[in-house]
């Protein structure tokens, strides 16, 4: 050294490849260094003598193709990325409605992605979520129009929407698919005269059910609301019902005002106790042979379209009519599908359908829509 003192230099190659050159002032910390290289050519050769020479082959033919500047791990996490967890069509169906049983999902909720993903399963369970392409999933779509193709669309989405989430596919392939254009149609309802025969072979052939169909008809309630109510709910003296966030399709409980017809049929059948509807199987039973009696047909949700047509043209306050039907302040669906169905003389003669009352001469059935 210029000094004149004693430098102890190691010179040697490093574990990894190429030479190093480092200066001491003492033989000790230039013998420990020394070692401490000695140890880790050890610990790497024995690591390279672990891996077999296809590994050891592939190990440096991918070095050579990743290039400077990329680690072999980086390379690796890349891939892994892009080539997920080989998990069927089938396998993701079921983990899926799993898993929104497991998020609290309404059972109807999870009876309709059962049932549609089910569909989808059984003609691409055996596929790999990625190999499933767009034109797949646009030729199963052919096998449905209008309303149903949107619904069937919307369910595949969101399977793999969920897949996605969950790593097994990079990305959906209906991302690609346009979504189909709905022709919107007017809500089909009952007159008023179909509705009093509906109630009047209600009373002679299946009074159990009189209460529901009240609640449906004249309540505007849905079909699941209809359903989860009990007495405890209604009270027909201050002429309200109360729908609870349980059964509400919102999650938001809410007070419904009952019109004076409403309150005497829910007063005229009430039980202390109890559920207000009895069993599906037992309701659906007893309401065809009603509907055969009075002979009328009822559209699909018919029951809460014609509660909100008949409150919209006798009260002519769509804030309000939305508000009843659970709809928040949201007037937008009432103004364009519910106005102008019925004339205020129509509302007039639906609300005073009581109990008791002669039902009208038999008419045509109506035609279901929807």
């Amino acid at each position: 050294m210029p000094s004149g003192e004693t430098a102890w230099i190691v010179d040697a190659t490093k574990p990894g490849g190429g030479r190093i050159r480092r200066q001491f002032s003492t033989r000790a910390e230039a013998e420990t260094f020394r070692a401490d290289l000695s140890r880790e050519r050890q610990q790497i050769g024995a690591l390279a003598l672990a891996l077999s020479p296809r590994d050891r082959a592939d190990a440096a033919e991918a070095r050579r193709l990743a290039g400077p500047g990329v680690s072999l791990a980086e390379c690796v996490r890349f891939w892994i990325q892009h080539h997920p967890p080989t998990v069927t069509v089938a396998e993701a169906v079921a983990a899926c409605v799993a898993a929104k049983i497991e998020a609290g999902r309404r059972p109807l909720t999870v009876t309709d992605a059962r049932r549609r993903l089910g569909t989808f399963a059984a003609s691409f369970g055996t596929r790999r979520l990625p190999d499933v392409t767009a034109d797949d999933v646009r030729g199963w779509l052919a096998t449905w129009t209008g309303t149903n193709r949107g619904n069937m669309l919307r369910a595949v989405a969101a399977l793999f929407a969920f897949a996605v989430r969950r790593g097994w596919c990079v990305a959906s392939p209906t991302d690609r698919i346009d979504r189909p254009t709905i022709e919107t149609r007017m809500p089909a309802f009952l007159r008023a005269d179909e509705c009093a025969r509906i109630m009047a072979a209600a009373e002679a052939l299946a009074p159990a059910i009189v209460p529901a169909l009240a609640l449906g008809m004249f309540a505007g309630l849905r079909p699941n609301e209809v359903r989860g109510a009990t007495w405890a709910d209604v009270d027909t003296d201050g002429g309200t019902v109360r729908v609870l966030p349980e059964v509400a399709k919102t999650r938001r409980a809410r007070i419904v005002d009952l019109q004076p017809n409403a309150s005497e049929w829910l007063a005229r059948y009430r039980r202390d106790i109890g559920p207000i509807a009895p069993p599906f199987s037992t309701y659906r039973r007893a309401l065809a042979r009603t509907l055969k009696r009075a002979a009328v047909r009822i559209p699909f949700d018919g029951l809460r379209h014609t509660f909100a047509t008949f409150h919209v043209a006798e009260f002519r306050d769509a804030p309000r009519t939305a508000f009843q039907l659970g709809h928040g302040v949201s007037t937008a669906v009432l103004t364009a599908h519910y106005r102008g169905l019925a004339t205020r003389d129509e509302a007039a003669r639906f609300w005073k359908i009581m109990p008791g009352d002669e039902a009208p001469a038999e008419q045509p059935a109506a035609v279901a829509v929807g």
